[in-house]
């Protein structure tokens, strides 16, 4: 189900959302480090957001782990944009071009991808420069907003965007429908 990310050419924005909370840090917490940690592999540029308030959190701790043990550092290669409120008003904001990923400032230093300083993020204006969008869900309904959203998103310039759920095993049951309509490109589950 990874092999999707072997689709994506170095330099190509993947939208990772951490949906989970410290609840199911525990399942979700592998799943989320071996996705990333793929992506960084295949030289990709990741841009976290969360739907859950304390989601912004969980990926900077993760981003921040990543890029300490590859020897990166933050806003080359991965940005966290941070918490998005309003659930899957939030998803249907950015899949309609609503809300412009350029427009929000990161987690980290308060800058937008157009700042400055933001030098690897010039490009990026909105969902349309997006090649892969990675939701990582604790459970189904989250999965399905940004499934069912990103089914009228613009496209990416000239491609094809790929989604990628990584989900919790209670999860994964009423997501394998959307696996087998292909509305899904990959979907890996947790410890069940």
């Amino acid at each position: 189900q990874l092999g999707v990310i072997d689709l994506q050419s170095p330099e190509a924005v993947a939208l990772v959302s951490f949906d989970y909370s410290t609840a199911t840090q525990g399942e979700m917490q592998p799943l989320a480090e071996a996705v990333l940690g793929r992506l960084l592999g295949q030289g990709m540029r990741i841009i976290a957001v969360s739907l859950e308030p304390e989601g912004a959190v969980i990926a900077q701790r993760t981003l921040t782990k990543l890029i300490d043990d590859r020897g990166g550092s933050y806003g080359d290669s991965v940005i966290n944009l941070g918490f998005l409120p309003g659930q899957a008003v939030a998803v249907r904001r950015l899949a309609s071009g609503q809300q412009k990923l350029a427009e929000i400032p990161d987690f980290r230093d308060n800058l937008t991808l157009q700042a400055a300083d933001q030098d690897n993020w010039q490009d990026i204006e909105d969902l349309r420069q997006v090649d892969m969008v990675v939701p990582l869900v604790d459970n189904a309904a989250t999965a399905r907003w940004w499934i069912e959203q990103l089914a009228t998103a613009v496209q990416p310039d000239d491609a094809q965007r790929y989604v990628l759920v990584a989900a919790s095993a209670s999860a994964e049951p009423f997501l394998s429908p959307y696996r087998s309509s292909d509305q899904v490109n990959g979907l890996i589950a947790g410890i069940s």
